[in-house]
């Protein structure tokens, strides 16, 4: 430290500088495995399996740099080969199944290693191991051209004239394999997995692989390589699912991986993990009911739906005159509000909605509903840090609809504001059933008065939204009585091929 400590900040900035460049240095990959070697197939035995396997680095063989050593075999008893090489392709037998445990432990002990590999392919006799960082060419972009007659559009509804492209907005998508800066050079790291009668072993023929590292930096830390879920034991992925439903957090199934394992994975990956059963699949629960339990979980969140329910499941005192038809279902409006209370109301008592339940009885009969089934119409939602922003700069509103947004058909209508750096945020939600104007309905004079306060309401002067007459007539509908200060005058101009419609006062 005291050789650091008289040196000037331009020297330090120069050292730093020398030793974040020596990182992408080609360097040497390092894969500790137990193996048997065989130098010379001419002598080979099968008696070499009756003593144990040897640690070895296997990259100190490859491009015979331990000549002339020809084999490095697998044991046949842990990782069993196949009989025919049709039998790589089936799990039928258990063949299969031995060089998928191969496959992951080989890039398991590289992952411990510092580096990662991937059996990118192969053939019928063989598979491939690449670096798992760079194995791939620049990925080409067919996107269309930007001229000056077919601009590429400056705004977008999350970050104005920001993209995720690296090459410019109109550049591929970005991929988490990463290229070189000039996107022409691959790491040449390689190196061949063949099989016979004996087992798996590395081809080191013919000065077969190569453990060189190129054209991306070195981990300096170990720890740091994000682990893959799909090498994950079953044992751990069980060990972390039951951790994680006992504590109800992602973070603390996140820790105990790494803690007691060692095996770092993003809280993303665990939230997938625990939402899997003990046979690996998917759980059952509807995604509409899981989302609705977490909007009235969430602190952030405050929102209001629609939903068709049966009569049975309500216990308010609000349905005590109709518990003698409990084999009916009422059409129910649900609101959380800023303060996490949940309350349900019955539509037929709001104003606007009263139509709604011979609405629901009629899609129960199209769909051929049971009636002790829950028929979920509409949801409208706002997440509190975004709505901060709409109460910074409430002035103008811009509305928008995306057609069947999911896959349940359902369609999504945003309202956004643009804040005084000059960013769009979006701090409302609606799913929809349809466009028509009982929708829209239910979004200006039901949902907008309990989402959005009044006050709050009344700093609106400008509401931008494309030609769709339905919402246009909801939008006429609730001016004045809903956006009371932006109700006199319009005018319309032109944004490509769609109509915005500006109300001002």
């Amino acid at each position: 430290m005291a050789l650091y400590s008289n040196l000037s900040s331009d020297d330090i900035h120069s050292i730093l500088d020398d030793e974040v460049s020596s990182l992408s240095l080609p360097w040497d990959g390092t894969i500790m495995f137990p193996v048997y070697v065989v130098k010379d197939m001419k002598s080979f035995t099968e008696t070499i399996f009756h003593a144990p396997p040897v640690e070895v680095d296997i990259c100190t063989y490859l491009a015979a740099k331990k000549y002339p050593t020809e084999r490095l075999y697998f044991s046949p008893s842990k990782y069993t080969p196949p009989k025919h090489v049709t039998d790589m392709s089936s799990e039928e037998g258990g063949f299969f199944r031995g060089w998928i445990d191969l496959k992951r432990d080989l890039e398991i002990a590289s992952l411990q290693a510092g580096h990662t590999i991937i059996s990118n392919g192969g053939s019928r006799s063989y598979r491939r191991f690449v670096c798992g960082c760079i194995h791939r060419p620049a990925r080409r972009s067919y996107a269309m051209e930007v001229t000056p007659e077919n601009p590429y559009r400056e705004v977008s509804l999350v970050n104005n004239r920001k993209n995720n492209r690296p090459d410019g907005l109109n550049g591929p998508k970005k991929v988490k394999t990463k290229a070189s800066p000039d996107q022409t050079h691959l790491c040449p790291f390689y190196f061949v997995v063949e099989w016979d009668l004996y087992g798996f072993y590395v081809k080191l023929k013919r000065r077969s692989g190569c453990s060189t590292h190129s054209f991306h930096p070195r981990i300096c830390e170990k720890g740091v390589l994000p682990f893959p879920s799909r090498l994950l034991t079953k044992e751990q992925i069980e060990n972390t699912t039951e951790v994680v439903k006992a504590a109800a957090s992602k973070a603390v199934g996140r820790n105990f991986l790494h803690g007691k394992y060692g095996r770092f994975i993003n809280s993303i990956k665990i939230n997938y993990l625990s939402s899997k059963d003990n046979d690996g699949k998917s759980t059952k629960l509807d995604d509409i009911s899981c989302m609705l339990d977490d909007f009235v979980n969430a602190g952030e969140i405050a929102f209001t739906s629609l939903s068709d329910v049966p009569l049975s499941d309500l216990t308010e005192s609000l349905y005590d005159e109709r518990l003698d038809h409990l084999n009916e279902t009422v059409t129910i409006s649900t609101l959380k509000e800023d303060g996490g209370e949940v309350m349900n109301y019955d539509s037929s008592m709001v104003q606007g909605l009263k139509e709604l339940e011979e609405l629901a009885k009629r899609e129960r009969v199209e769909r051929k509903m049971d009636k002790n089934d829950v028929l979920f119409i509409g949801v409208g939602w706002i997440v509190l840090p975004a709505f901060r922003y709409f109460k910074l700069c409430p002035e103008v509103i811009w509305c928008d609809v995306t057609s069947h947004s999911n896959n349940k058909g359902f369609h999504l209508l945003t309202f956004s504001c643009r804040t005084s750096v000059d960013k769009q945020v979006v701090f409302l939600w609606f799913w929809m059933p349809n466009q028509q104007r009982f929708s829209f309905r239910w979004v200006f004079q039901h949902a907008i008065p309990n989402l959005i306060p009044k006050w709050l309401r009344d700093r609106v002067t400008f509401i931008m939204k494309d030609g769709d007459a339905q919402q246009q007539n909801e939008i006429n509908h609730a001016l004045g009585t809903v956006f009371v200060n932006a109700r006199d005058g319009n005018c319309g101009f032109h944004i490509g091929k769609t109509t915005s419609i500006m109300y001002i006062t």
